[in-house]
Order: C-alpha cells, then sequence, then structure tokens
C-alpha cells in the first residue's frame, strides 16, 4: 500500500474520530461514530446501567452478542450510534 493509501486509512480508521458520511456513499449510519455506553454514562452523568436501560428497546442500537458456555458467562457488546444518542436526548428534552 502506498504511503497516501496508509494516511487515508489511518485517517478512516483513527479512534475518536467521526466520519463523514460521505464516505462511500453511506446513508445508513453504519459509518457514523458508535459509542459505547460508559462514554454516554460519562457524557450524561449517569450510570453505565441507566444508559443501558435508557437505550434497552432503542431501535438503531448495535448488538454483538457472544453465547456463553458450560464455563463462561454469554455477554453482549452494545454501540449506539450518535444519531441515536441525539434522538433520544431531544426526546428526553422534550417530555414535560
Amino acid at each position: 500500500m502506498t504511503s497516501t493509501g496508509m494516511r487515508e486509512l489511518n485517517r478512516l480508521t483513527a479512534p475518536n474520530r467521526e466520519h463523514p458520511q460521505a464516505i462511500a456513499g453511506a446513508t445508513n449510519g453504519a459509518l457514523e461514530r458508535h459509542l459505547t455506553v460508559k462514554e454516554i454514562a460519562e457524557l450524561w452523568g449517569l450510570s453505565e446501567n441507566s444508559v443501558r436501560e435508557i437505550f434497552k428497546a432503542e431501535p438503531g442500537i448495535v448488538r454483538i452478542q457472544r453465547p456463553g458456555s458450560r464455563c463462561k458467562r454469554g455477554y453482549t457488546t452494545i454501540r449506539i450510534p450518535k444519531s441515536v444518542v441525539e434522538r433520544v436526548h431531544q426526546t428526553m428534552s422534550s417530555l414535560p
């Protein structure tokens, strides 16, 4: 890979950097910044459990499930797109 190609790859995959929606014509949010439960909890001043409860049934959440085995429990990783975070915040802010 050329040095220009490596710089572009690094730019696109850099942590904590938002990807422009224009990349590869992405309009579905696949390349949108996804936040962790911990990041949202820190931003909003809530516990991680409260954030999980708020987003539990919210559409658009990415859930990666690892099934349990006989010796280990199952585990679910949750990533929440920035647009979903903004939508939920807007909804919660407009409640009476």
